[in-house]
C-alpha cells in the first residue's frame, strides 16, 4: 500500500521518521563521499517523493522532507562536501542558505521563477530546464514522433 512514485512504485522512498534511516544513509554517503573525493559536493535528489509518501497531513510531510534535507546537508558539510539536489529539496526550511559549504539547487522544471527566487534568498542555482536538456523528450505534435513527454508536450523552439 501506500502512495506510487511517478515511475509506479509503492513504498520506494525512505523514512525520515525512523532511525535506521540515518543509520542507513550514514553508511551510503560515508562510502559516496570516499567514492567521488572531488570538492564540490554530493547530490541527494529528493525530485521524486509522492504527496502522503510520510504523511497526510501536507505540513507534517513538509516538516518531514525538512529534517531529511537538514540532515544531509549537516552530515555533508562535516566532511567538506556541499549538498546537491533537484529543486524540491529546497522548497520548505530544510536546507539552510547560510551553512558552508554553498548547497547548489539544480532547477529543472519550466517555470524560472524558482531559479530565480533560489538565487535571490543566496542559494547556488544550476540551470538545467528538462525542457531543453533531456534528450529522452518528444521533439514535436505527431502522434508517431518518438519520445516522452514527462517534461514539456513539446520542445519550445
Amino acid at each position: 500500500g501506500g502512495p506510487r512514485s511517478v515511475q509506479g512504485f509503492q513504498g520506494n522512498v525512505l523514512d525520515p521518521a525512523a532511525p535506521a534511516t540515518y543509520t542507513f544513509l550514514e553508511a551510503v554517503f560515508s562510502e559516496v563521499v570516499e567514492l567521488f573525493p572531488a570538492p564540490l559536493g554530493i547530490h541527494i535528489g529528493m525530485d521524486e517523493i509522492p504527496r502522503g509518501a510520510w504523511s497526510e497531513d501536507s505540513a507534517e510531510e513538509a516538516a518531514l522532507k525538512a529534517r531529511l534535507a537538514s540532515w544531509l546537508q549537516q552530515f555533508l558539510a562535516l566532511r567538506g562536501k556541499a549538498l546537491l539536489g533537484w529543486e524540491e529539496a529546497f522548497y520548505g526550511p530544510g536546507v539552510d542558505v547560510a551553512a558552508q559549504p554553498q548547497a547548489l539547487a539544480f532547477a529543472w522544471k519550466e517555470d524560472e521563477r524558482f531559479a530565480v527566487n533560489a538565487a535571490a534568498a543566496g542559494y547556488g542555482v544550476v540551470l538545467c530546464p528538462a525542457h531543453f536538456l533531456y534528450l529522452d523528450l518528444v521533439e514535436g505534435t505527431d502522434f508517431e514522433d518518438r519520445g516522452l513527454y514527462w517534461a514539456a508536450t513539446t520542445l519550445p523552439v
